[in-house]
């Protein structure tokens, strides 16, 4: 029994909503597929572990409507940003899927640019496991491909601390003048590795609401605890996240990724301003070639 040409659906909701047509078929169709899994369920960008989620980059070659179609388990809200790269600072969204969705979202956008851009599936939570699928359909021929981590290659290691007004160590940075009390931890590699540290704290709360601080995190080429003329000016870092400009950018306070010789290193969290706050600092080396201890 063939359908009538002039069949209809009715579709009920207890919500007000709009239905559409697709605005545009597209032309040209990839699939492409991963997995939330361990540290990469990273969630939305209410979280700094959004920086962590599977990525895919694309490369368009003129400008270029997209379309992209989600699909993950149905028991996790999904969502599917799109961002320029390179993506520094602040970057924004160049569109996104808007609210989350039980197991499936649609992205649509036109005119997109010629360039390369980075495409982020996640969960609404972290931690939230499963594979996913994505559609990605496009008017003009592009290039769809898993971006590698930040980090890839390294192993991750993560510590756990606070700053307190309590213990001492709300120290805030030199310009307070008792940067050495800041909790302090000991790095050492055992032979020549790339190394990535970021900085993280606070809960999505005060990320929404702008209670955040602005965070610092220094590294120092030396086995032994900074003292207070040493933390206060007299030695230098040899790295330090955003060339020493207290900020909180996506994901938390960076040193990017770079290669370091074999030795011992002090690594000192800060904010700008003493205040209490937990914080994590995650360390990526190569495997097997990092050690981490807190100093007292």
């Amino acid at each position: 029994m063939q359908a009538s040409p002039h069949a209809s659906s009715q579709v009920f909701a207890m919500a007000p909503f709009t239905l559409r047509k697709l605005p545009f078929a597209m032309r040209h169709v990839e699939r492409v597929a991963g997995a939330w899994q361990g540290a990469s369920a990273g969630g939305c960008a209410n979280y700094d572990s959004v920086v962590d989620n599977p990525r895919f980059v694309l490369t368009l070659e003129q400008p270029t409507d997209l379309q992209f179609e989600l699909s993950g388990p149905a028991r996790h809200s999904v969502g599917i940003e799109l961002h320029a790269l390179p993506a520094a600072g602040e970057n924004r969204a160049v569109a996104t899927s808007g609210s989350y969705r039980k197991g499936f979202c649609l992205l649509e956008v036109r005119g997109v640019p010629a360039g390369r851009y980075a495409l982020t599936p996640a969960t609404f939570e972290p931690r939230q496991e499963g594979a996913f699928s994505i559609v990605v359909g496009s008017s003009q021929p592009l290039t769809a491909r898993p971006l590698q981590h930040e980090a890839h290659g390294l192993q991750r290691q993560a510590l756990r601390g606070e700053w307190s007004a309590g213990a001492g160590t709300a120290a805030g940075s030199q310009n307070n003048g008792c940067f050495h009390r800041n909790p302090q931890f000991r790095m050492v590699l055992s032979q020549r590795t790339d190394v990535l540290l970021r900085l993280r704290c606070g809960r999505p709360a005060e990320r929404l609401t702008g209670a955040r601080p602005s965070l610092g995190l220094s590294v120092y080429r030396r086995a032994e605890p900074l003292g207070a003329d040493e933390a206060n000016g007299r030695s230098t870092p040899t790295l330090c996240a955003g060339d020493g400009v207290y900020a909180y950018p996506p994901g938390g306070a960076l040193v990017a990724r770079t290669p370091l010789d074999a030795g011992s290193y002090v690594l000192v969290p800060s904010t700008f301003r003493p205040q209490n706050s937990d914080f994590e600092l995650v360390v990526y080396a190569a495997q097997g070639a990092c050690q981490l201890s807190k100093l007292a």
